[in-house]
């Protein structure tokens, strides 16, 4: 079973003085911890930190996602410089795992021990991004925020609006119908804004042969669009396509 630890919220970067050997932190991040090699056990080297607010230890083991907050221990405090600091996590009384934080092996404090369920599940998208084998829509929402992907999906409207909400598919008066975006769906009869990934479409070649004003007949049809998959008209979408290609039943 894979897994893997990250250390989220706690201090990355920082000033050393070398006066007085005081540290300043100067950026918040993540920290990937280096797991064992039977799994079992992670440990990382941190910066000091002199509170823990708002830091977390995210464990990702096989399908589930769980969160520890670390702010929440009453041991553990705080990160100081000279220290070793150890969490021994249960994972719904069936997956121990212990994960250690350490910045160095001069001095053991009393560790942290708790019990830990089930947050969240990972998602493993069905596609890859590629052209070859692009990501679903589904896939798009959870593998957010990506770059140079493909996406595939039907073309199912446009949006009168800045936001999904205004989404439709009423093609009869091409005078309402906006060039710069165009919805995707599952399916190509969808009809519920929310459900519809938003794309937009950029000048020239990509706007002129995919906008629904000037193109009606592309209306349903099944097309891969490559591009960074990010917020885009308050949903997750394409802001900014740059190819695009569309599939021919064979």
């Amino acid at each position: 079973m894979n897994t893997a630890v990250t250390i989220k919220g706690t201090n990355t970067q920082g000033v050393f003085s070398l006066a007085d050997k005081s540290q300043t932190a100067s950026a918040k991040g993540d920290i990937a911890m280096r797991m064992s090699d039977d799994g079992a056990s992670a440990e990382a080297i941190v910066l000091p930190a002199e509170s823990l607010a708002d830091a977390t230890l995210e464990i990702i083991n096989g399908e589930y996602g769980y969160v520890y907050d670390l702010n929440s221990s009453t041991i553990i405090t705080s990160f100081k410089s000279g220290y070793k600091y150890t969490y021994t996590i249960e994972l719904d009384t069936r997956y121990p795992l212990s994960a250690t934080a350490t910045i160095a092996n001069w001095l053991d404090v009393p560790g942290e021990t708790a019990t830990v369920s089930k947050d969240f599940k990972v998602y493993k998208p069905v596609g890859e991004g590629t052209l070859e084998n692009p990501y679903t829509l589904e896939d798009a929402r959870n593998v957010s925020p990506a770059s140079g992907v493909w996406v595939k999906g039907f073309i199912a409207g446009y949006y009168t609006g800045n936001t999904v909400t205004s989404f439709t598919n009423d093609l009869t008066d091409s005078t309402k119908i906006k060039i710069t975006s165009l919805a995707l769906a599952e399916s190509p009869g969808e009809t519920i804004g929310a459900k519809t990934f938003p794309v937009s479409l950029p000048l020239g070649e990509i706007r002129d042969n995919l906008n629904l004003k000037t193109n009606p007949g592309n209306l349903g049809k099944e097309v891969k669009i490559k591009g960074k998959i990010g917020t885009y008209y308050g949903a997750m979408g394409i802001p900014d396509a740059t190819a695009y290609v569309f599939i021919v039943d064979h």
